[in-house]
C-alpha cells in the first residue's frame, strides 16, 4: 500500500471511490480522469482501498509530470510519440519494489479499462478495436532464491566417511574399485548414514552400501573411482 499523507487522509481520498479530491484540488480541468478512475473503481471487487491509493499516487505523481496531462486525449497522444516518462522508476521512488510492482499493474489494467471503453471504435464486424495502445506493461516482482530442498550435509560425517574410505592421505581407496570397504567398515558407513538420516529429510536406506551412496551422492562426491587429494 501506498503511503497516505496527512492531507489526503483530511480529505478522504483514501476511501473515496469518486475520487472527488482531484477536481477540488486541480480544478475542473481535469474532471475526465476523475469520472474514469471512478468509473473503473467500480468495476472492482477486492482490494478496493490499496486500488483507490494506487490512482491517488498516479494522479498525484505522474500524472503531473506529463505536459497535457489533464486531458487522457494528451496522454495518449503523447504516448503514441513514445514521450511518456517511465513510469517504474517514480514508483520504486516513493514506495517498495513489492508495492510499485502491484500499483504498476492496476494503473495497466485502468489504462487498459479506459482505452477499452472510451479509445476504442467497432470494426467492419462490430468488434470493438482499440484506436490507441496501452504505454505501459505489467511487471514481475524481481525474487531471488535462497532456499534449496536439499538439507546441507554436516562435515563432521562428510570427514568421518573420508577417514573411512580414504584412510591414507593421498591416494585410491583401499580396494582400489570405487565404494567397496570391508564389512567392518560397512557396518561403520551404515551408523553414519543413520545419523545423518536422524538429521535429514533425506530418507536413507538401511543397507550399508546404500547409506555411503545416499552420503556420497548427497555430498556431491563421485560414485565411482574414489580419488583422495
Amino acid at each position: 500500500m501506498t503511503k497516505t499523507t496527512r492531507r489526503g487522509s483530511r480529505d478522504g481520498r483514501s476511501s473515496d471511490t469518486n475520487f472527488n479530491w482531484i477536481v477540488q484540488e486541480r480544478g475542473e480541468a481535469w474532471e475526465r480522469w476523475r469520472q474514469l478512475f471512478s468509473g473503473w473503481i467500480a468495476t472492482q471487487t477486492g482490494s478496493i482501498g490499496v486500488k483507490i491509493n494506487a490512482m491517488n499516487w498516479f494522479m498525484a505523481h505522474y500524472l503531473p509530470t506529463v505536459p497535457g496531462g489533464a486531458s487522457p486525449d494528451v496522454f495518449f497522444q503523447i504516448a503514441e510519440k513514445g514521450l511518456l516518462p517511465e513510469l517504474r522508476p517514480i514508483l520504486e521512488a516513493s514506495m517498495s519494489a513489492a508495492t510499485a510492482v502491484k500499483n504498476q499493474n492496476w494503473i495497466v489494467d485502468l489504462l487498459g479499462w479506459i482505452i477499452t471503453h472510451s479509445y476504442s471504435e467497432p470494426n467492419d464486424h462490430g468488434v470493438p478495436m482499440a484506436v490507441v495502445k496501452n504505454p505501459f506493461v505489467k511487471g514481475k516482482e524481481k525474487t531471488v532464491i535462497t532456499e534449496t530442498v536439499y538439507n546441507p550435509l554436516p562435515y563432521a560425517y562428510i570427514r568421518e566417511l573420508r577417514e573411512i574410505l580414504c584412510p591414507q592421505p593421498r591416494g585410491h581407496s583401499a580396494t582400489g574399485n570405487g565404494l567397496n570397504p570391508s564389512p567392518a567398515n560397512c557396518a561403520r558407513i551404515s551408523e553414519i548414514g543413520f545419523r545423518l538420516s536422524s538429521q535429514s529429510s533425506t530418507k536413507m536406506t538401511q543397507t550399508a552400501y546404500g547409506a555411503t551412496k545416499m552420503i556420497v551422492t548427497k555430498s556431491g562426491l563421485p560414485l565411482g573411482q574414489w580419488r583422495c587429494t
